[in-house]
């Protein structure tokens, strides 16, 4: 599926500044941990945060998962299914996001960063200096991480 045209920066502002925006956040873990990237941009930025960002128009769910696994974290993945869903009322220029969060298995590719977070790691608890609202979201559910990671583990 050819991907539709990129929205305008005004565009952008004027859409989600009036309506939420949904986006997609991966809990890819195994043995070794849960992958974080640590933010080099806005909003959030210097904290560690799921790989994650917003599904485009016409675009199914695993589309923008794989789309989001290769550009934040340079590798492939197969979906597990959902673990529930983030809502962010407020994060600096816009005001609404919904996020969808779904377990993911690594398929493939060399663990990476990106230009939104070269720094990237595998961890086994969660640091102190996480997006506040995927640390709330995580600790709440962080037996079910676990048990996804020993999952993996044995698969």
């Amino acid at each position: 599926m050819a991907a539709p045209p990129y929205l305008t920066d005004d565009e952008y502002r004027f859409v989600y500044s009036r309506a939420p925006r949904l986006c997609l956040d991966l809990a890819v873990a195994d043995a070794d941990g849960l992958i974080l990237s640590k933010r080099d941009i806005p909003p959030f930025q210097g904290l560690w945060h799921l790989p994650g960002g917003r599904v485009y128009y016409k675009e199914s769910v695993a589309e923008a998962a794989a789309r989001i696994a290769g550009a934040e974290a340079g590798i492939t993945i197969a979906l597990d299914g959902p673990v529930g869903h983030i809502e962010v009322l407020e994060d600096g220029e816009f005001v609404h996001s919904v996020s969808l969060v779904f377990f993911a298995r690594h398929t493939g590719g060399t663990v990476r960063g990106s230009e939104q977070g070269r720094e990237i790691k595998k961890w086994k608890e969660l640091p102190e200096d996480t997006h506040p609202v995927q640390k709330d979201f995580l600790r709440r559910r962080w037996d079910e991480v676990v048990k996804h990671m020993r999952q993996t583990e044995r698969a």
